[in-house]
């Protein structure tokens, strides 16, 4: 009990087993009634005031899933545009290549590094920002977890991971063109 008033509970804990609730509130009603006579008796139950307190962060997980996935999607969508048109770009260069000897491998390495170099670059700058709003945001709860490296590295990984494979999906075909085509194209 917490108040200073010795006929006045603000709030009483119970634990209730589990089964059947109806009866068990009717007996904590008689009980309340029996020590507070003619005051009304308000009950929650903690883990549907806990489930409130996490209902926004709920919602805003699910949010945040579907503008990343959306975000992904669109990303993908733009650097196979992007690669497609680099390697159209670059058809000529690498039908030379290819008659002077390069392998295919080579010439997705070629058309992969630039994407690769601007990737690293955004992840310099973003990955501090992402840090201290990720501990900021964490700051808000009672229990937290603290953030690893290997969080960050692996996004970064998985991020390049995808933009080669993506990257390499478009550049294939430029790159597997016979290259007599390939120098006749322009």
């Amino acid at each position: 009990m917490l108040d200073e008033s010795p006929n006045r509970a603000r709030f009483t804990h119970v634990r209730l087993k589990p089964g059947n609730m109806h009866e068990a509130i009717g007996i904590i009603r008689e009980t309340f009634e029996e020590y507070y006579p003619g005051q009304e008796l308000s009950y929650f139950f903690l883990d549907e005031k806990i489930a409130e307190q996490y209902a926004s962060e709920i919602l805003l997980r699910k949010v945040l899933l579907i503008f990343s996935i959306a975000s992904i999607i669109i990303c993908l969508l733009g650097m196979s545009a992007m690669a497609l048109y680099i390697a159209r770009q670059r058809t000529r260069e690498i039908g030379i290549r290819k008659v002077n000897g390069s392998s295919i491998t080579e010439v997705l390495t070629l058309l992969n590094r630039d994407f690769i170099k601007w990737i690293v670059l955004a992840c310099v700058p973003a990955v501090p920002v992402i840090y201290i709003t990720m501990n900021r945001w964490l700051e808000t709860f009672a229990y937290r977890t603290n953030l690893s490296w290997w969080v960050f590295a692996l996004a970064g990984i998985l991020v390049l991971v995808i933009t080669v494979i993506t990257v390499s999906l478009q550049s294939l075909r430029s790159a597997s063109m016979n290259p007599a085509e390939a120098i006749r194209y322009e």
